[in-house]
């Protein structure tokens, strides 16, 4: 029996360092073609473009990035600037009005003006005097034509009468007296120069000319020099140029004050 089981214990010991050894033996690993070994190196050397190309875009994106930004800062930078050449300019132009003999030459320049349109505005009132003395002057005339076309109408009312009715034999007339003409109303007098004389008033002025309410049956003639007073004091001479039955005008000469409506006409009774 202790034979038999040596023997097993053997065997079992025989066994197992057998086992032991084939386990040790590694497998000696196969070597890659050359085309195999080519292929590997393009795609390691293709994953090694593609992570620099990744790194490019990064880097690319990143200066985008930063030339966004220095195209801001340098919007900003130029308004900034702008804003300081206008601020200069505003300063020069202080500056230069504060400058005396540029404020003297604008003073000088506004008086000039200012003269140019004084004298513009006397010409333009003496340019209105002269339209008054013209306007005046043909409503003088007007009034000398309105005048005359009725009297020539009235001429003609009476001529036509006289060709429709009959001619008759006209009856003896006895010669009327003549009566004498009734002396001029003298208006109350008022104060002006003491002695007799017949007064009317101004009814109508305009600049150097006026109408006043004598005419020619108070004496008054072309050519006269009617004194004008206001109160005492002596406005002019009213040298009449127009005379009808109950008004005269003309020109006021000698001129003393400006002559107005109310105003006394004196006409010296000779």
């Amino acid at each position: 029996m202790n034979r038999a089981m040596i023997a097993l214990l053997a065997g079992a010991l025989l066994a197992g360092c057998q086992e032991t050894r084939l386990s040790d033996v590694k497998p000696v690993p196969a070597q890659p073609s050359p085309a195999q070994a080519k292929a590997q190196r393009l795609e390691a050397e293709n994953a090694d473009l593609a992570q620099r190309l990744t790194q490019a875009r990064q880097e690319c994106a990143a200066l985008e990035t930063r030339l966004a930004q220095s195209g801001t800062d340098a919007q900003a930078l130029r308004t900034e600037l702008q804003a300081a050449k206008a601020d200069s300019a505003r300063q020069k132009e202080l500056l230069a009005a504060l400058d005396p003999a540029r404020v003297q030459a604008q003073l000088t320049e506004a008086q000039t003006k200012s003269q140019a349109a004084d004298e513009q505005s006397r010409k333009w009132e003496i340019q209105k005097a002269q339209l008054e003395k013209d306007l005046l002057r043909q409503e003088r005339e007007l009034a000398v034509l309105r005048a005359e076309l009725a009297r020539r109408d009235a001429e003609v009312a009476r001529l036509q009468a006289a060709a429709r009715t009959p001619a008759v034999k006209p009856a003896p007339v006895k010669p009327a007296t003549p009566k004498p003409a009734p002396a001029p109303v003298a208006t109350r007098p008022a104060p002006g120069p003491a002695g007799p004389a017949i007064r009317g008033e101004i009814i109508q002025a305009r600049a150097d000319m006026a109408r006043a309410s004598v005419g020619s049956a108070a004496g008054v003639k072309q050519g006269d020099k009617l004194p004008i007073y206001r109160g005492q004091q002596l406005v002019g001479y009213l040298h009449v140029a127009e005379v009808t039955t109950k008004e005269s005008a003309g020109f006021i000469v000698d001129r003393k004050l400006e002559a107005k409506v109310g105003d006394q006409v004196v006409v010296p009774l000779k």
